[in-house]
């Protein structure tokens, strides 16, 4: 099984084969805490880094996780904590276009969410993320070039996509749907219970689990209608609202 420090290192490699000059510090994490505690000790940086290619997103600095936190698990200007809606071991340490990617110091597990409603597995483990964006540099840079993965409309290609799924399949349906869903736009996203764990279709609206398609028709259907559960077919998927 790979370890943080040797999918950390390679994630350092590639990220240095775009014109970056990173190092690893010491590779003694004997006393850190959890798997975020253990990437902070060995990647020290001060500020935003942008981890990967044309698939990416930015990592906060140990020195501003705190501040991060605000509009997530504090909420207001004298930072009350949100408990309804998110928990204080969800560590949000990175981002994407507004969106948090957050570490829960529990389970070790990793998630990508929009507005605290959306949740995406985005990985087991922080290893198992760092480990896919690994391979989504890897087989740019060495299959496509970096850059190169778009078609003429500036879309990603066909061929990328599917390489990248073709990947993502072997670690389970569950965290190709998070991955491909929050990084393109397109899946199936579980919210954290408290176990964590995907729960089946017909209980979604206790546990409020929600499935769509895009982003952008998730924020239609939320104008649209006051129901407190839709379901609709577009593009042979299901789309699914919780309860407010």
């Amino acid at each position: 099984m790979e370890t943080l420090i040797n999918t950390l290192s390679k994630t350092i490699y590639l990220l240095n084969q775009n014109g970056n000059s990173f190092e690893l510090d010491s590779m003694d994490i004997s006393s850190c805490k959890n798997e975020l505690d253990s990437l902070y000790h060995l990647f020290n940086f001060d500020s935003w880094v942008e981890i990967g290619y044309s698939i990416s997103f930015f990592i906060y600095p140990r020195k501003q996780l705190e501040q991060m936190q605000n509009g997530w698990y504090y909420i207001g200007s004298n930072r009350q904590p949100d408990n309804e809606h998110w928990r204080a071991n969800w560590i949000v340490f990175g981002g994407l276009n507004g969106d948090a990617i957050f570490y829960d110091a529990e389970t070790n597990h990793v998630y990508g969410c929009i507005d605290k409603k959306l949740f995406f597995l985005l990985g087991h483990t922080l290893t198992e993320f760092l480990d896919i964006i690994n391979f989504c540099m890897n087989i740019e840079h060495s299959k496509y070039g970096i850059g190169n993965v778009y078609t003429d409309d500036e879309e990603y290609s066909k061929e990328y996509l599917e390489d990248i799924e073709s990947f993502l399949n072997k670690k389970g349906q569950e965290l190709a749907k998070g991955f491909i869903g929050f990084f393109f736009g397109q899946l199936i996203i579980n919210k954290p219970s408290k176990q964590l764990n995907a729960v089946p279709c017909q209980t979604i609206s206790n546990h409020k689990i929600v499935t769509i398609c895009t982003k952008h028709f998730w924020k239609e259907i939320q104008i649209a209608s006051d129901k407190q559960l839709m379901m609709l077919s577009l593009h042979n998927m299901l789309i699914l609202r919780p309860k407010a």
